[in-house]
Order: C-alpha cells, then structure tokens, then sequence
C-alpha cells in the first residue's frame, strides 16, 4: 500500500508543477507537500507520456468497443483523466489487492466528481466491500485479485463484465517486477491467450541486471530493505523481449529513449518543462532511466498498433 500512497504522491506532484494536466491527482494523495526533485518529475512525466500515447492511439483506433484492463492500478487517475477528455471513454477494469481496492474505493466515494464519473449506480455500484470480485459500474470496474493467479483474475475480470472478445489494452506499470519470473511470464501468455482477437499489452517496468552493474543492485536493494523485493526484475532488455516472444508484433527500449522521442525531439515541449524547475543533472537522470523500459506487444487486429507506436517512437 506504500508504495501505492508514494506513486500517488509523485503524480500528484508532477501536476502540481505543470508537467501533466491532472486536476484528478489531488484526490488520491492527502500530502500537500510539493516536492521539487526534477529528476523525479521527468522520470514520471516521460512514464506519463510513453502510457498516454500508448493509451491514446488504441482508442483512436478501436474507440468505444475497447477495453482497457489495469492490472496493479494503484491509486491512478487514468480512468477520469480519460473521462474528462473523450466522448465516448472505453469500458475500464482496475485490478489490485484488496486493501489497495479498499483505499480506492473510499477515495472516490469522498469526492462527487470521482464518483460520477464512474458511472450509474452511484455508492451502491462501489460498495459492497465483502464482496467477491469487484465494485461496478457501467463503465469503470475495479476489481479486487491476486496478479500471481491468473485463474482467479479471469474468473474475476470476467464477473465483474470483462468481454474477451473486445479489443483490448492491458497496461502493466512496475507490476512484473515484483512478481515471480514464472508468475509474470503467467500473467503475459494469459493476456495474449485470453483477448486473441486484438490485445495490445504495455509495459513500463524495471531493468536491474544482478551483476556487472552497480546501480541495478543498489537499485535491488533499495527496493527489498522497502519491504518490496523486485523478485522478477529484468536483467536486460533482451530479457524483456523474450516475455513477449508469443505476441506477433513487440517493441521494447529504455526509458532514455522514450524520453528522448517524446521530450528531447519536441522542442516546444523541453522548452515548455524546462522552464517549469531547474534541472542539472542530465546524467544520473539516464543513469535511472536506462534502468526502466517501455515494452509495447500487439497481437491480431492490434498489431498495426504497437507496430505503428514504435514507427511513432522511432520517427518522432
């Protein structure tokens, strides 16, 4: 769960600084405090912008019959940043355990806007906290499930209205990480095996190599003296590109590289965050990012859209 308050805390601080439009970020962090680590900032912001995109060029896509499923959500604001923006938003399904579910679910009955949003039924479509599965409602489903079973997330997911027939986009941010090798390799092959027809899977996740590389094992420990040992951390990229060998179409790279497609070759846009905070220390920042990486996988009718994300990455 703290790890889930401190994400919050950093999203709620990159808007509070200007990086994202996100009025929504506030509600699902009580800390106040803004905090000024640029590095930080830019992290989140190029995370924000490799998912927004991502996100954003499905839908354009496949529109109001998509889906999109969140396994570990956090305390995320995508859902009604979403809202907020498109006519016709896609039916959504968040996944995490349930005491991250619990905190979720008392968020948005505190705030009107949050629970509007989420659709018909009002408190009673969030309530029922026993209950099995999820709290529903016509377009936004959070469901409360352990990622290292993939049975009783499918039978979940799919009681709580998920149809694999639909196109879908399963996003995964610092989720396969912690988890088992053998259960993240699981959770993959169970996405691609249940949404056949068009699933388009994104990843935004740790790269720590064991040995050889002084950062990751610091990184490894920091992480596990956390309480949140990164037990299924990649050790390299090509690592990463092997959890998605079953998938027709994948690309995987760095966090320095989509930082440097998205931001770096944007000059309206460095010279918009660059004047938002000091920033002097290029270095460490690709240190870190070199050490996190955006994976995008597509299989049937969503393989022109990864193949078409990486064209978009590579050419921007």
């Amino acid at each position: 769960m703290e790890l889930s308050r401190s994400t919050a805390r950093a999203k709620r601080s990159c808007a509070e600084k200007g990086y994202v439009v996100d009025a929504f970020a506030p509600m699902f962090s009580e800390d106040t405090h803004t905090r000024t680590d640029p590095i930080m900032h830019r992290g989140y912001y190029a995370r924000f912008c490799g998912v927004d995109l991502a996100v954003r060029t499905f839908l354009s896509k496949f529109g109001d019959s998509a889906q999109l499923v969140v396994l570990g959500c956090g305390l995320d604001s995508m859902f009604w940043r979403l809202h907020a923006t498109l006519d016709a938003p896609p039916t959504y399904f968040e996944v995490d355990s349930e005491v991250v579910c619990v905190a979720k679910r008392r968020v948005v009955r505190a705030h009107p806007a949050l629970l509007n949003a989420a659709g018909a039924g009002g408190l009673g479509a969030l309530g029922g906290l026993g209950a099995p599965g999820a709290s529903a409602s016509s377009r936004y489903h959070l469901v409360a499930a352990d990622l290292r079973d993939v049975d009783a997330l499918d039978a979940s997911l799919r009681a709580a209205g998920l149809d694999a027939a639909k196109p879908t986009l399963v996003l995964c941010e610092c989720v396969l990480a912690y988890l088992d090798p053998e259960r993240g390799d699981a959770l993959v092959a169970w996405s691609r095996r249940t949404f056949a027809a068009a699933c388009l899977f994104v990843a935004y996740d740790v790269v720590a190599p064991k040995t050889g590389d002084a950062f990751g094992r610091v990184m490894l420990s920091n992480f596990k003296d956390r309480g949140a040992p990164l037990l299924g951390a990649a050790e390299s990229l090509d690592a990463v590109r092997g959890r998605f060998g079953d998938y027709e179409a994948s690309d995987v790279r760095d966090m320095r590289a989509v930082y440097e497609a998205l931001v770096l070759r944007q000059p309206a846009e460095l010279r918009r965050i660059s004047a938002l905070e000091i920033f002097d220390d290029p270095d460490e920042f690709n240190l870190i990012m070199a050490h996190y990486c955006f994976a995008l996988a597509g299989s049937g009718a969503a393989v022109d859209v990864a193949r078409g994300l990486a064209a978009q990455l590579d050419a921007a």
